[in-house]
């Protein structure tokens, strides 16, 4: 196998990536991102969410998940409780439509790829994230900037 090889293989990934991510807002109307958030808050205790821990589950900066939860919050999916002990921070809890959402949301492409990682042998899970790493320092991207969330921003050089 050459690089070329591994390129096109990192190129089907990012396509298919990209049409998950696509079909997902289409249909349901909402990005993966905040399917996830969605996602974490339900599996919390009680239900609830502080930005910090929503920002901690998704490794985004709090401004990004504030611009998600804003989104949410807009779409009636989820709502923003004063936290009672502390009323500096803000809780955020899902709303009957956003559980809705959850229950009925798709299996996304990362949840396949968990199911699937996790029937495989340590060894082999090893071998592929020493290969992941590999890539990412080949790439430069050593220190994510923004999320492990799996979307493609496409960056458009006059040089090409």
């Amino acid at each position: 196998m050459n690089y070329n090889e591994v390129i096109i293989d990192i190129r089907k990934i990012i396509r298919a990536l990209n049409l998950e991510s696509k079909r997902i807002q289409k249909i349901y109307g909402v990005s993966i991102p905040q399917i996830l958030c969605l996602i974490f808050i339900n599996e919390c205790i009680e239900k609830k969410a502080t930005h910090k821990s929503i920002a901690d589950f998704l490794k985004l900066n709090k401004s990004t998940v504030t611009g998600i939860v804003d989104r949410l919050v807009t779409k009636g999916l989820v709502v923003r409780l004063p936290d009672l002990i502390d009323r500096r921070i803000s809780m955020v809890t899902l709303t009957p439509q956003g559980l809705d959402l959850i229950n009925n949301s798709p299996n996304l492409l990362h949840q396949q790829l968990a199911t699937n990682l996790q029937k495989m042998p340590e060894h082999t899970i090893e071998n592929v994230s020493l290969a992941l790493k590999e890539i990412i320092f080949a790439l430069g991207i050593e220190e994510p900037n923004d999320s492990p969330v799996m979307t493609i921003e496409v960056s458009h050089n006059s040089n090409h």
